[in-house]
């Protein structure tokens, strides 16, 4: 997943949401290597090397979700992939042309998620 030694920089929005907990599931054994950070305001810090945004924690529905993904974009962090936490069956406009790499299930496997996680981090190299 990531060079020896190096650790990858996750970062989740917004604070307060049940994907914390989910994504310290997923990541297991690995979690030495991997740092989570639940913030509220993501210019609170750097850069991370994946943005996972909890849609279930945003109020506001699919347009604080489009919303937020736009203020990313035109951010520091516009580099960092996006992966939603949330219902893959929402409305919004899907993959690349809505600002995000991926979106899965807040019930999903945890397992299944750290192989996403796994993915988009080892394309966005």
């Amino acid at each position: 997943m990531s060079e020896p030694g190096k650790v990858l920089e996750v970062a989740i929005l917004p604070a307060g949401g049940r994907a914390k907990q989910l994504v310290a599931r997923a990541i297991g054994k690995r979690g030495a290597h991997i740092r989570v950070h639940s913030l509220c305001d993501f210019e609170e810090t750097g850069a991370p090397s994946l943005v996972l945004i909890d849609g279930t924690a945003l109020r506001g529905g699919e347009s604080a979700l489009a919303e937020l993904i736009a203020k990313l974009q035109q951010s520091a962090w516009r580099d960092a992939p996006i992966v939603i936490l949330d219902d893959p069956d929402a409305d919004l406009m899907r993959g690349f042309a809505a600002g995000y790499v991926a979106r899965v299930r807040l019930d999903s496997n945890p397992a299944a998620i750290m192989q996403l996680i796994d993915k988009v981090l080892h394309t966005a190299v």
